[in-house]
């Protein structure tokens, strides 16, 4: 009697894996950036936490989340490499094949510039060689577009 209860709990349950499967969303996440070059692209992406969805299936309220959170990224990062003024727009779209897309349109604007630079170093370490090389190599140099990861190597 216990063995037919547990071969029939065991076949109601197989029966209704289709039907629970099918809760699921189905398909692949793929990810499209449009408006910056590669390189910023690149950068773009690999801090986008939308980029560790890629491979999974995601459901539209997740991925409505994901977009809001991705443009929040995309900003922080455009904002590191000296791009302060950018725009972003998102939206989501099925894919034919199943599955979603999510696209980012970027207008990154006018980055902003080094237009004056002072660094001064007083007391004793102006004298330190060493110091003199690290001031010659200060970057970002005027002119050049304003890096946050460069000035603060500097």
């Amino acid at each position: 009697m216990l063995r037919s209860r547990i071969a029939l709990s065991c076949l109601v349950l197989i029966a209704a894996l289709p039907w629970a499967r099918a809760a699921e969303p189905e398909g692949k996440l793929e990810v499209e950036i449009t408006g910056l070059s590669s390189t910023l692209e690149q950068a773009v992406r690999s801090g986008l936490t939308l980029q560790q969805y890629r491979d999974r299936a995601v459901s539209d309220a997740q991925l409505r989340r994901l977009l809001s959170i991705g443009e929040q990224e995309i900003r922080g990062t455009l904002e590191a490499w000296g791009y302060y003024d950018g725009r972003i727009s998102s939206r989501m779209e099925p894919r034919p094949e199943g599955g979603q897309r999510a696209l980012f349109d970027v207008n990154p604007g006018e980055p902003i510039l080094v237009t004056r630079s002072s660094v001064t170093v007083t007391g004793p370490g102006a004298e330190v060689p060493e110091v003199a090389v690290a001031l010659h190599a200060f970057t970002p140099r005027v002119g050049e577009r304003f890096d946050h990861a460069q000035y603060e190597a500097s």
